[in-house]
């Protein structure tokens, strides 16, 4: 149950550090400048709050004009801020999403949920080519955390080839869980949170 006054549940900077992405429970993704600390643009099309938020990284010297949201809804959002529209609705989860990471390459993304599942994503796009943003699902981990809620997310970078990096989840089973970002192969579980 989420209040009736708005909160803000996600924020990310974008990579020239010239705005501030935010989401709530208002539903929106909301640009700020934050250098003049005005809105641009409220960005509105998720049906749940805006939980989970992530920027995608962008050439050195240029910032991304994407940006992706998870949803209450279940959907995870690509944003073309360029134009100011909901380019593409990505549908893997069946619960809200609540945390999602962008791979340093940017041609992948994760998203985890409430109902405790782990999605990796393959995405990409042409810069300045409207909607030619393109995402689907490449691997799926259902009850990642034993069945319990998956609250967050972290992918390192890889060297390359096989090697796409680790992805890292975090969830109400107490445990952080370590993955191959490739392809969602378990490696290795970090125990210690016990006040779960």
């Amino acid at each position: 149950t989420f209040s009736a006054t708005p909160q803000v549940l996600s924020l990310a900077v974008s990579r020239d550090t010239k705005r501030v992405f935010a989401g709530g429970t208002d539903r929106d993704l909301k640009v700020w400048d934050a250098e003049k600390g005005t809105l641009r643009v409220a960005l509105q099309g998720h049906d749940g709050p805006v939980g989970a938020l992530a920027r995608f990284h962008g050439d050195a010297g240029s910032a991304s004009t994407r940006v992706l949201t998870g949803s209450g809804d279940g959907t995870v959002r690509a944003w073309d801020l360029a134009r100011s529209q909901c380019e593409a609705v990505m549908e893997g989860h069946a619960g809200a999403v609540l945390a999602l990471a962008v791979a340093r390459d940017d041609q992948r993304a994760y998203s985890v949920g409430a109902e405790g599942d782990v999605v990796g994503w393959r995405v990409g796009w042409t810069e300045n080519v409207p909607d030619s943003f393109r995402g689907y699902a490449f691997f799926t981990i259902n009850g990642a955390h034993r069945g319990k809620t998956v609250r967050c997310v972290a992918v390192t970078p890889g060297s390359g080839g096989a090697d796409q990096g680790t992805l890292f989840t975090g969830g109400e089973d107490g445990v952080v869980r370590a993955w191959r970002a490739a392809d969602g192969t378990a490696l290795c579980a970090l125990t210690g949170h016990a006040d779960f």
